[in-house]
């Protein structure tokens, strides 16, 4: 499902920010680009406090997990 989500994101938004490039100028696109990703800044740090060694507790990612 992210995968779908993620090309869903590409295809929408990708064509806009590249059409404010052509018109605005690339500044204006890569801050544009920076702007939507920002929000991932938060969940890195988010990630990052909770600590990267900690174990899944679901049952459904231990089962993941152990067909690895």
């Amino acid at each position: 499902m992210s995968t779908q989500t993620d090309a869903l994101g590409q295809f929408t938004v990708g064509p806009a920010i590249g059409t404010l490039g052509t018109v605005y100028g690339l500044r204006v696109a890569l801050a544009t680009a920076a702007l939507a990703l920002s929000p991932a800044l938060a969940l890195y740090g988010r990630a990052l406090r909770r600590g990267v060694d900690r174990a899944p507790s679901s049952p459904a990612a231990l089962s993941v997990l152990s067909e690895s």
